[in-house]
């Protein structure tokens, strides 16, 4: 299995959904070439609300897990390439979502995973 979800409680937020979307799919691309390299892990994705009422994306790829100096450059970029066309950059996508009061972080432990955590205030429906 290369993808397993795990939804503890569904949440609505409000951000720029272009940018929400760059970064999953950024973050999607990236995992299945560190899977494809590795030859093992698979994608674990998790929704829920935390006990402030924040709602969190998880995502983790368990194929190798980055080294410290590529985890401190991870959203440097502002502007990022798919292919031939240009896309918002990580960075940009972190701005975004901050500016809604939400928040991107990045943690790894080398050989092992990396996780890409968006957090998000929650909103009514």
């Amino acid at each position: 299995q290369f993808v397993q979800v795990e939804i503890t409680e569904n949440f609505f937020f409000k951000s720029h959904v272009l940018f929400v979307q760059v970064l999953l799919d950024t973050w999607i691309d990236e995992t299945c070439y560190a899977m494809s390299s590795a030859g093992k892990g698979r994608l674990e994705i998790r929704i829920q609300k935390d006990n402030s009422g924040l709602g969190i994306l998880t995502l983790r790829n368990t194929a190798a897990g980055m080294d410290p100096s590529s985890l401190e450059t991870v959203f440097d970029r502002y502007i990022g390439m798919n292919g031939q066309q240009m896309q918002p950059g990580m960075g940009l996508c972190r701005h975004a979502i901050r500016h809604a009061g939400g928040d991107a972080l990045c943690l790894a432990e080398e050989g092992v995973y990396t996780e890409l955590k968006l957090v998000f205030p929650c909103v009514m429906e």
